[in-house]
């Protein structure tokens, strides 16, 4: 591994900086969100104790800012908040892209090899921002689907400046008259693959194609993935900074599935092969409802809150498929020294893994059923209802499995549970036939 050039550190340095940018955002965040959360918590704010002037104030400031940021946008079903932080992200990207210009007077060169740094600073982010275990989630109180959004606008990123970088060193060798020389140059080849697999990703992750074909989208994108780790780390080997980056996204890529696979096989292989030799396991409970609706039920040692959600693989209907499902079911555990509980999920036959699931439970409607379910999670941020003194629940038809849960709760908590602020609940479901959704939602 070669020594690099003193002259480059002022490029390493730019994305260092840019990466320490994006984690003092992410600090200050984090800071508002644990900072509500610890009042929230607090045993005089659910009481409804006396708040001070300070706060008071506040709340017309934050409700203000809600009505703002939270209605969505016409532009690709976004909210208004959201496209701030995309943004400001990407504002962030093309400053640090041209920043070195205004210390340095080779401007093509500099951008070219500042947006490839940038690019590569980008590639942790995309990657943390897609994994399903991430602090991120434990310290902005969102559950992983909600930085889906920023998922995609980091790796736009990441494509977009590796073009710049890619475009602006073809124009530096055609002035000079060398450019196929350069094209040919191994290291050159090794990073215009890595570019055509950034596109690929960029483009299979379309919404039409990820909706439409989900299971090859998610085979393409991960692929393309790990091959672009390749050949972007073979493209400039030489840099140890460089390589820290690539790996360090790979690295949270092999973490997050490592986390999911144990997970998995704890759950579902090591406990199954315990329990056989102390009692029977209980048979899953699959049945038909009204409107193609399917509802499962199994039992699994683990705890969720409301709204949560678990990804389920059912061997026999999908081979390797995994699939996230909402928990209609509250956490109760059965007796103190049993904590496995009853899961259950309610699932509305449209297309693909559900509707062949539907299918097969309608072709083998005649006989007992037993289904294997692996299950992976819970995932999902869990939202503190029972602080607030009105709470409005709203969805429409199988929307209801995220809802319920959490009306059952406040229930709960109200009855049962330590003394809860909440004393009006307005739930409003709406449906398509009365009756339809009726024992759907039993558990």
């Amino acid at each position: 591994m070669g020594k690099v050039p003193p002259w480059l550190r002022l490029y390493q340095d730019n994305a260092k900086e840019f990466l320490l940018v994006i984690a003092y955002l992410v600090c200050i965040r984090a800071f508002f969100h644990l900072s509500r959360s610890l009042i929230c918590r607090q045993s005089w704010f659910a009481k409804g104790a006396r708040i001070g002037t300070t706060t008071l104030l506040g709340i017309p400031v934050v409700a203000h800012l809600r009505r703002i940021l939270l209605p969505v946008s016409p532009l690709l079903g976004l909210t208004i908040g959201q496209w701030v932080v995309i943004l400001l992200y990407f504002g962030l990207v093309i400053w640090y892209s041209v920043k070195v210009v205004f210390a340095r007077l080779t401007r093509t060169t500099d951008i070219a090899l500042s947006s490839g740094y940038i690019s590569i600073a980008n590639m942790p982010i995309m990657i943390v921002l897609a994994n399903k275990n991430t602090i991120l989630t434990k310290l902005l109180g969102v559950s992983h689907d909600s930085l889906n959004y920023l998922h995609q606008a980091s790796g736009i990123a990441t494509a977009f400046t590796a073009t710049v970088h890619t475009v602006l060193f073809s124009m530096i060798w055609l002035k000079f008259g060398s450019f196929q020389r350069f094209i040919m140059l191994p290291y050159v080849l090794y990073g215009v693959v890595g570019l055509i697999l950034f596109i690929i990703l960029c483009l299979s992750s379309i919404s039409y194609i990820r909706h439409r074909c989900y299971e090859w989208f998610l085979g393409i994108h991960i692929t393309a993935f790990v091959l672009s780790i390749v050949f972007v780390a073979l493209h400039f080997c030489q840099d140890n900074v460089y390589l820290f980056y690539v790996f360090s996204g790979f690295a949270l890529f092999v973490v997050d599935r490592a986390i999911r696979t144990s997970r998995a096989f704890y759950y579902n292989l090591l406990l199954r092969l315990h329990r056989t030799r102390k009692e029977k396991i209980p048979l899953d409970k699959v049945q038909l409802l009204p409107g193609s609706v399917v509802r499962m039920e199994f039992f699994k040692p683990m705890k969720w809150a409301p709204g949560q959600h678990v990804f389920l693989c059912m061997p026999g209907v999908a081979f390797g498929q995994w699939h996230p499902f909402t928990i209609t079911s509250t956490y109760e555990a059965i007796e103190d020294s049993t904590p496995e509980c009853s899961i259950v999920v309610v699932i509305q036959a449209q297309k693909g893994f559900t509707k062949t699931l539907y299918e097969h439970m309608l072709a083998n409607s005649g006989t007992q059923q037993n289904l294997r379910v692996l299950v992976d999670g819970p995932y999902g941020a869990y939202h503190s209802m029972h602080n607030f003194e009105t709470v409005v629940l709203i969805a429409g038809g199988t929307g209801a499995a995220f809802t319920i849960p959490i009306l059952s709760d406040l229930i709960r908590r109200k009855l049962h549970g330590p003394s809860v602020t909440t004393n009006r609940v307005h739930f409003i479901w709406s449906i398509k036939k009365r009756g339809e959704f009726s024992s759907n939602y039993q558990s």
